[in-house]
């Protein structure tokens, strides 16, 4: 069932016990959890569901607001906001050296994951709270920290940074590995230290007795902290 609002501001998607909210540029920043709520207590009068997923479209929002929102939600109108989906996540900061701005279109984040579209260039450094998805490619001179586990599907050339929260699971995986340095907790393999059969290639990092296991067969019975993948 699919609804639109009188302004053209705001869809509502129902899917099985559950709708999806896609919320359009009109809404102002500071209304937008007022408005999401009026709409959703306005359509709980005519549908019964227990969970939404918000879709902000275009509109940036940071990690730290979207929880905010989401817990205004919740409070609210007595439902669960199961994700809360932006083309455009402001999870970038400024580098001591000046670095650039980092403008991730197309990314979004899931349960404590974000995933994004994005090339990372020299100089744009990505942080997040969780596990990150880089879609594209982490270029030399990129930098990316995750608390837990990274996964490039693109080239990796730069560096990258998991494990942080000290997760034993954490792992890193590039389509094409061939960084700068990669790291896991404290433990870190450096470019000169990549076999040479591994550069270029599908690679995985775990860790193992706190040292960094590089795996480009996924058959091979997988170290202790690994994922496998299915």
């Amino acid at each position: 069932m699919l609804e639109r609002s009188n302004s053209g501001a705001i869809i509502i998607e129902e899917i099985n016990d559950g709708c999806v909210l896609r919320v359009g540029e009109k809404i102002l920043k500071r209304s937008l959890g007022t408005s999401i709520c009026a709409k959703i207590s306005d359509y709980k009068i005519k549908s019964r569901f227990s969970k939404v997923a918000i879709d902000l479209c275009e509109r940036p929002i940071g990690a730290e607001d979207a929880e905010k929102l989401k817990k205004y939600i919740q409070q609210h109108c007595d439902v669960k906001v199961s994700h809360i989906y932006s083309n455009t996540s402001d999870v970038s900061r400024k580098s001591s050296d000046g670095a650039h701005d980092l403008n991730l279109s197309g990314s979004f984040e899931s349960k404590k994951t974000l995933y994004s579209r994005a090339n990372l260039r020299c100089g744009q450094i990505l942080e997040y709270d969780g596990s990150v998805v880089l879609m594209g490619n982490l270029n030399a001179g990129g930098h990316i920290e995750a608390q837990h586990s990274i996964v490039i599907l693109g080239e990796m050339r730069g560096s990258a940074r998991a494990g942080i929260s000290k997760d034993p699971d954490s792992f890193i995986y590039a389509g094409a590995f061939m960084p700068v340095k990669a790291e896991i907790g404290d433990a870190c393999v450096t470019y000169s230290q990549i076999p040479e059969r591994l550069i270029g290639g599908n690679v995985i990092c775990c860790l193992n007795n706190n040292e960094i296991v590089l795996k480009g067969n996924f058959d091979e019975k997988p170290s202790k902290g690994c994922v496998i993948f299915a």
